[in-house]
């Protein structure tokens, strides 16, 4: 097992703020919480970054801290591609919903003026949690750029 790592500033900045994240939720940081964020940030460390690792070591990567990949995805930190997302099992809405809230509030209220169905609405918004996957672009920021060609 290789020696722990030492993160550098800007990795263990993304970890400190994804715990914060999570206590404010008034949930829990044990331990696996703590070591599976740490040991993924290291994994990008290591490799020199996202794009360093081959789709499987991603899909690894992403498989061992689901949580905290979540995290940084619904919150523009960390694109995904399509192939990924199709062969990980994420639940981006429910993240996009407690690490976004005022987005997500503002999705919701939007979609009541709209006469939005309840069953729509959350089809719609995790639509929209994986639009942010794939562009890197926050709930709160996509327009029409990330859906127009490319």
């Amino acid at each position: 097992m290789p020696a722990a790592l030492a993160l550098v500033a800007q990795r263990q900045n993304q970890v400190d703020a994804y715990l914060a994240a999570v206590r404010r939720l008034s949930k829990g940081c044990g331990r696996t919480t703590i070591q599976a964020a740490r040991s993924f940030a290291a994994k990008l460390q290591r490799a020199g970054g996202w794009e360093r690792l081959s789709v499987d070591e991603q899909i690894a990567a992403i498989v061992k801290a689901r949580a905290f990949a979540s995290w940084l995805i619904v919150t523009g930190q960390l694109t995904v591609t399509a192939d990924i997302l199709g062969r990980v099992d994420l639940r981006l809405g429910n993240a996009a919903r407690n690490y976004c809230p005022d987005a997500y509030r503002w999705f919701v209220d939007v979609c009541a003026v709209l006469n939005v169905r309840a069953g729509d609405v959350a089809l719609q918004w995790n639509t929209l949690a994986k639009a942010t996957a794939l562009t890197g672009v926050a709930p709160d920021r996509v327009g029409a750029a990330e859906f127009g060609p490319s």
